[in-house]
């Protein structure tokens, strides 16, 4: 698994305390949770987005309405109700604002 963090604008960087939890093996068919835990040290989120591959299933957007989106892709299955997502993943992206200075 590969994570991509970065901070908008500029340059990829990382986050304190990342946790991501997925499972290594995963039956076809089974439901599986998906969970990524960070420290953005007080700044605000921005995005969280889950991948296969390179390919985008979910997004979540804390300013969004409604905060989240999925992505139709064969094989996954995402339940915003509870979050759960049917299938590993190559790719996480968390992006947060960086403060503006002049």
């Amino acid at each position: 698994m590969v994570t991509h963090i970065e901070q908008r604008p500029g340059g990829a960087t990382g986050l304190k305390d990342l946790t991501i939890n997925v499972p290594s093996v995963v039956r076809s068919g089974d439901t599986v949770t998906l969970s990524c835990h960070y420290d953005l040290e007080g700044l605000a989120l921005y995005s969280l987005q889950w991948f296969l591959e390179v390919t985008e299933f979910y997004r979540y957007l804390p300013d969004g309405d409604p905060p989240y989106r999925t992505f139709n892709i064969d094989g996954i299955h995402v339940n915003v109700s509870v979050t759960l997502l049917l299938l590993s993943l190559k790719l996480i992206r968390v992006r947060w604002p960086v403060p503006f200075q002049t």
